[in-house]
């Protein structure tokens, strides 16, 4: 029996990216790729289903990526409907997450001079950016530099930066990515078989003012063999009274390295309440393989609105590829 498990990232986000919560932050009037990758606990299983999008405003929308711009402030419930078929058999699942819609803020118009990549007249072309669905930046090497897992299948999604963000459109991308690899498309995927360092190469064709553009960029990705935590799932287990009394909690190691025995640690941020935190053993877990751990945590009903914690290996034994997965807010 399949267990679908959805996932979701969104390009050029404001805050936190959803995979470490369930809330996040996004501009209004700004197109955004929204990507939804679906696993049965230990591989994507993209291929088999089927989403639906509700964005919360009145627009629907369906396919595993889809472009959406939120016009007005406020907050929307994004609900995903997740449907894999296999074997003849149909499996379910859903996920709900609160979008927060804020106004981009004001900023000065830079001063156009002539520059190398610019145009004769002094306009500068727009400039492409990419968004990578589990990464860590290197900021030490600059920021246009990554650390991503061996063999994880990754999405790669591109859209314009700057001061045109806004305003140009993309209508054709070429991806080079350093190990004689060349694909297409404004989003598309990739899996690194060997470690190393690599540098990704994005083309892009966008459409301005009525005129066209060629613009490209540089990344540079360092490919390693580690440990990654990713906390996929938490479900609140509640008594009738509404009282939470255990969490299940999907664990995946999104690594190329298997990993050591661990713990995971749930809290309150308030330390007020520092009573209720609980810390469970985690086995060793193989690289790709996921785990699901049932654990017995407290949440009075009363208590329901004050945040919380969960994270895997809290005293940051085990070396990760990226470090921002192993924590989220429940």
């Amino acid at each position: 029996m399949i267990e679908p498990q959805v996932s979701l990232t969104v390009s050029e986000l404001e805050s936190t990216p959803p995979s470490n919560s369930n809330r996040f932050t996004v501009y209004s009037n700004t197109d955004l790729i929204y990507s939804a990758t679906v696993t049965d606990g230990s591989s994507q299983i993209n291929d088999k289903s089927t989403v639906n999008w509700d964005f919360g405003e009145g627009s629907k929308k369906s396919g595993l990526s889809v472009s959406h711009n939120y016009k007005n402030l406020g907050e929307y419930t994004l609900k995903l409907d997740v449907s894999v078929k296999d074997s003849g058999n149909t499996f379910t699942t859903a996920a709900t997450y609160i979008v927060k819609v804020v106004k981009r803020p004001e900023s000065k118009p830079p001063e156009i001079t002539p520059t190398p990549g610019s145009n004769q007249s002094g306009e500068l072309e727009p400039e492409i950016s990419i968004y990578i669905s589990n990464f860590e930046p290197l900021k030490k090497y600059g920021n246009k530099t990554a650390q991503v897992n061996l063999k994880e299948k990754l999405s790669f999604t591109s859209f314009v930066s700057g001061s045109y963000a806004k305003k140009a459109n993309i209508t054709k991308v070429k991806w080079d990515f350093g190990d004689k690899t060349k694909k297409t498309g404004i989003t598309t995927s990739h899996k690194y078989t060997k470690a190393g360092k690599y540098t990704i190469q994005v083309t892009a064709t966008t459409k301005y003012n009525g005129k066209t553009y060629t613009s490209t960029n540089v990344y540079n990705v360092y490919v390693v063999k580690k440990v990654d935590f990713s906390i996929e799932s938490v479900i609140k287990n509640t008594d009738k009274k509404k009282n939470v009394v255990s969490l299940t909690v999907v664990v995946k190691n999104r690594g190329a390295l298997a990993s050591k025995a661990t713990e995971i640690k749930v809290w309150y941020s308030s330390s007020a309440l520092k009573k209720y935190s609980k810390v469970a053993k985690v086995k060793s877990l193989k690289a790709g393989k996921t785990v699901k751990l049932s654990i017995a945590f407290k949440i009075p009903y009363k208590y329901r609105k004050y945040t919380k914690k969960i994270k895997i290996d809290p005293k940051n034994k085990i070396a990760e590829t990226v470090e921002s997965n192993n924590q989220r807010n429940i």
